[in-house]
C-alpha cells in the first residue's frame, strides 16, 4: 500500500510540474526543431538559389560571348529582378562600366561602378569599384575626387594599385614630390613587375629644363 501511495504521490506531483511547465517545455521543443529545420530549409534554398543565379549568369556570359545583344540584355534584366542579392550583379555592373568607358560615356561608367559600392559586395569587389571609379575621376579631371576613392582602399591586394593612382592623382594637383612617394610605395607592394610604374618614376627623377 505504501509503494502504491508514493506511486500516486510521483504522479500526481507530474501532474503538477506538467501544468505548470508543460506548455513552456512544448514551446521550447517547437522552437528548438523548428529552429533546425529552418536552418536546414534556409541552407537548401540558399545553395539552390546560388546554382541558378550562377547557370543565369553562365547563359548571360553565353549570348555576351556569342554578340546575342538582345538576348544578354534580357538575360541580364533577369538576373537583376530574379537575384538582386547576388555576387553575379557586381559582374554585370563592372560589364556595364567597362563598356560604357570603352564608348567615353564616363557618367554611365560611373553609375555602373557606384551600383557596385551600393548592393554590399565583398570588400574586395568593392576595392576593385573604388579604384575604376578613381580611373574615372581621373580622366573626368577630378583628381581630389579620386584621392577620397583611393583613401577607402581595404584589401592589401589593392594597395599597389590603389598608390599609383594616388600618384597619378597628386601628379594631376601638381604634387610630384608627394607623387614620387606614392609611386615608390606602389612599386614596393607591388606583387608582379610594374614596368610602367617604373616609367612614371624615372620620368619624375628625370631633371627638367627650365619652361618644360
Amino acid at each position: 500500500m505504501s509503494d502504491y501511495r508514493t506511486d500516486e504521490e510521483t504522479v500526481e506531483q507530474l501532474a503538477r510540474w506538467w501544468k505548470e511547465n508543460g506548455t513552456f517545455l512544448v514551446i521550447t521543443l517547437l522552437l528548438v526543431f523548428g529552429g533546425l529545420f529552418g536552418w536546414r530549409w534556409w541552407q537548401d534554398e540558399s545553395q539552390r538559389q546560388a546554382q541558378a543565379a550562377s547557370a543565369l549568369y553562365y547563359e548571360w556570359l553565353e549570348a555576351r560571348g556569342a554578340g546575342e545583344a538582345d538576348s544578354g540584355a534580357a538575360l541580364a534584366a533577369r538576373l537583376r529582378s530574379e537575384y538582386p542579392e547576388s555576387a553575379y550583379i557586381a559582374l554585370l555592373a563592372f560589364d556595364d562600366a567597362a563598356r560604357a568607358a570603352r564608348d567615353g560615356d564616363l557618367a554611365a561608367a560611373r553609375r555602373a561602378l557606384e551600383e557596385v559600392l551600393e548592393i554590399g559586395a565583398t570588400d574586395a569587389i568593392e576595392d576593385i569599384a573604388r579604384l575604376r571609379l578613381a580611373r574615372i575621376e581621373l580622366d573626368d579631371g577630378d583628381p581630389r575626387a579620386a584621392l577620397v576613392l583611393v583613401e577607402q582602399i581595404r584589401q592589401a591586394e589593392s594597395v599597389s594599385a590603389a598608390e599609383e593612382l594616388r600618384g597619378d592623382a597628386l601628379l594631376q594637383l601638381g604634387r610630384p614630390d608627394e607623387a614620387r612617394g606614392a609611386y615608390a610605395l606602389a612599386l614596393t607592394t607591388a606583387v608582379t613587375g610594374r614596368p610602367l610604374l617604373e616609367m612614371k618614376i624615372d620620368d619624375l627623377d628625370t631633371p627638367r629644363e627650365p619652361g618644360e
